[in-house]
This record gives C-alpha cells, structure tokens and sequence, in this order.
C-alpha cells in the first residue's frame, strides 16, 4: 500500500539483532546506518548488521562517541544527545540563555523537529511566508531561502546540513504508487512546522536528513553510539565496504532506569520504526542488509580505528539464515525500558 512503511527492531533489546547473532549470520549486535537521502536526487540507505560500512565514514574524520544513558524526553531514547548550538545563515536559532536542547536521533522520522520558537526562527530567517504557505514550511520555488543549516552537538560534535538537501521540491506518491516531484514549483523544507503546536507535545528529533551527513555506529553491549562525517555521494558511485565489529554478546544492553515518574510503556519509539523509516526514504523495501558469520575469522585480523576493536573484511555476499541454524526468538517490544513524561519544558536544559 502507498505510503505505509514497515521497520525492524533495533531497539537496547531488540530480538531481531539477537537473531542475526544467535543464527549465526553476524558477529555481533553491533549495526551501522546511513539513512540515504530524499533530496533533489533520492538514493536509498545501507543498514549493516555486526559493523559498519567504511566506505560511508568520511575517511578524514574520526567517530565521537556518545553515551546510551537516562533519557529526558517523553518517550524511549537511548539515542539522545545535546543539541548546544543551531544555526541558519549564521543566524542562532537556539533562544538566549538555553543551556542546550535534548534531542533524540530518529531515522524513523526524515525531517528535523524543534520546538515552536526554534522553528519560528528558522521560518522567520527563511522568510517563509505563512499566509500562502499555513501550517506548512513550504516556499515558492522562485523565492528558494539560501544558506546552510549548522548542528551542534555537546562535545563540539558539528555537522552542516547543506541548502540542496535542508531544501527539495514537493514529493510524494505519483498515480504508480512511487515516490516522486510531485509539484515542482513548490519547496519544503525538511524542517517540521511546529509554530502552532503546544510545546510540551514537542519531542526534538534529528531525524534520516541529519543521517544523510553523519554516519550512525551503535553498539548497546557498550551502552555506546557513535557519529562520524558521512560520504554523502550517491550510493550508486560508491562501493560498500563492509567491516565487521566484533564485541562480547553476552554483555546486558543498556539499562536506563526510568523514574518513579513513569506511568506508561512506549513499545515502538526507536527499534521499531528505525529501518522503516530508511526504508521510506527511495524505494520501500529496498536497502541492502549485509550479515556477517558470526564464526568467520581472518588469519591477520586488522584493528579498528574505534577504540581498537577487532575488525575483519568480509564476503559482500550475505549469508543466509536457516531455519534449523537459529532457535525460535519471540518478538519483544522495541523497547523493555518504561518512558516518561518530563515534568516541564520538555527538551529544554
């Protein structure tokens, strides 16, 4: 069906990385994504279950990594990070005197999502015209906005999200069900229009665009998740390079502790819509999964250049998971950890 997305768990629990390790067809619940784009020239993502793919790490920059910890936003984060400073045209988006904006990152959600007075700046300095454009960060095509978006993260963690991708013409679904322009004298901005919605209602999210320019490495053995620069070509001029991480399994994953505060369980925030909403980004149903044999070992492994784990080229060929290699998994939530609601000013330090 048009416009329905589907995803995989990859959640501090999830039972499909369990799976691909109990089957024997990764070395490791270690996973790394690049979200692929839906600019002006749409190309599909690469998820890579027991490592990562080199060749979409900017071969220049290092990872920074950060802490799977307690997470301050309504639902289940382990993805969170501290967004200190935003900007657009080097104009600062963050109010005075914030000491920092808590955001999860979603690749289950393409655009950025800030709360209102952010996305009020970046209207204003956008000049988005809220009379024939309501409710929506929509543009004429003649009065296309100039300038760079610039994220940063605590730690002095930057990324620049550039005019060609922060802006794209109007897609959607065409009358064959594929995504595609579908008004081309229309822009949007991949920044959600949140001007009218009630602040508490507000999670902040970078979401599958900031992807597309920060290659994303999790490993929740580790209670850890890295970033680094993206090679952010088209994937068809560029050949994976898949590397495989192997890290103990039989570590427990990350353990936040809600607080006494929660009342509620969010049973699909991040695991179930990541790989749906990489999916959603071309083509449904089109990234490639490369999974490595758990058991597969090089006579001279190399060593990683992330805290000097031991990596190991691998087949691209993926290897195929037999019913009679793995025991039955029975679904699990996306998350076992309950959310909570933050009391006040949700986001905000």
């Amino acid at each position: 069906m048009a416009g329905v997305q589907s995803g995989l768990p990859l959640g501090t629990n999830s039972s499909f990385l369990r799976a691909a390790v109990a089957g024997g067809v990764a070395p490791s619940q270690v996973f790394g994504l690049w979200s692929g784009s839906r600019g002006i020239d749409p190309h599909d993502g690469l998820l890579v279950v027991g490592g990562y793919d080199r060749a979409r790490v900017d071969p220049a920059s290092n990872f920074t990594t950060f802490p799977i910890r307690d997470w301050n936003l309504e639902r289940a984060c382990p993805l969170q990070v501290t967004v200190t400073n935003l900007t657009y045209q080097d104009k600062p988006l963050i109010p005075d005197g914030s000491d920092g904006l808590i955001a999860c990152i979603e690749p289950s959600t393409q655009r950025f999502v800030f709360p209102p007075a952010i996305a009020q700046a970046f209207g204003n300095s956008t000049g988005q015209n809220e009379t024939a454009y309501p409710a929506k960060m929509q543009y004429n095509v003649s009065n296309r906005p100039g300038g760079d978006l610039i994220v940063t993260l605590a730690g002095g963690y930057q990324s620049r999200i550039p005019n060609k991708e922060l802006f794209a013409p109007l897609r959607g679904s065409d009358e064959y069900g594929r995504y595609a322009i579908t008004n081309d004298s229309t822009l949007e901005a991949f920044v959600s229009d949140t001007r009218q919605d009630d602040p508490g209602d507000v999670d902040s999210t970078l979401g599958g665009l900031f992807l597309n320019f920060n290659y994303l490495l999790v490993d929740y053995a580790k209670s850890e998740f890295q970033l680094a620069p993206a090679v952010a070509a088209d994937a068809q001029n560029l050949s994976p390079n898949p590397t495989t991480i192997c890290t103990p399994t039989s570590i427990t994953p990350a353990s936040p502790a809600p607080t006494a505060e929660s009342k509620s369980t969010n049973k699909g925030a991040i695991a179930g819509g990541v790989v749906g909403g990489v999916a959603g980004l071309a083509v449904l149903g089109a990234i490639g999964f490369l999974l490595f044999r758990r058991n597969r070992r090089a006579k001279n492994p190399a060593v990683s250049e992330i805290d000097g784990q031991t990596i190991e080229p691998v087949s691209r060929q993926p290897s195929e998971m037999m019913a009679h290699e793995v025991k039955p998994v029975h679904e699990m939530s996306a998350s076992r950890y309950a959310s909570f609601r933050k009391p006040e000013g949700r986001g905000w330090h």
